[in-house]
């Protein structure tokens, strides 16, 4: 599996009014909806710091099966639906050791042995940082599911999208 990646949305996303809103999108598997709609997933794990920008403010969750998304897509291209809304805080410093990684796992969610575990902390007792480098813990502060209305709103098609982290 390929970690979630950040993603901005194109100015295309969302009228409103005379303009065009851009939006900060944040690309996840579908299969992280319930933990994190339920409470339960507190911290989201990524190789890179929470940019500054995306701290504290809304960021959509892009949803995707398993593939990662390109690095652009036009609008209406499909490969991943809106699944909500978070706001994050935090990971700004990476994890000094895989104690304090493991330490973390009720929050985070990637117990020792997963697929998950595997790609950002290599195997159990091997070196650190793992095989993608230094690892954050980025702090869910609230997590949204789309309103009901969203796909009334947007016609059911998915907005273009333009990666600027990986």
């Amino acid at each position: 599996m390929n970690a979630p990646r950040m993603l901005r949305p194109s100015r295309t996303m969302l009228p409103i009014r005379r303009g065009l809103a851009t939006m900060l999108g944040l690309e996840v598997f579908e299969s992280s909806s319930a933990s994190l709609f339920g409470g339960e997933k507190k911290l989201s794990v990524r190789d890179f710091a929470l940019p500054s920008e995306y701290a504290n403010r809304n960021v959509v969750l892009l949803a995707r099966p398993s593939t990662p998304l390109p690095d652009a897509l036009p609008a209406g291209a499909g490969g991943f639906s809106v699944l909500g809304v978070v706001q994050l805080s935090g990971g700004t410093a990476p994890y000094e050791n895989r104690q304090a990684f493991e330490s973390d796992v009720s929050r985070h969610q990637v117990p020792p042995g997963s697929e998950v575990y595997r790609k950002y902390a290599g195997e159990s007792g091997g070196a650190w940082p793992g095989p993608l480098g230094d690892v954050y813990a980025w702090s869910i502060d609230s997590a949204e599911p789309k309103p009901e209305w969203h796909a009334r709103f947007q016609g059911g098609a998915t907005p273009a999208i333009t990666r600027r982290h990986k």
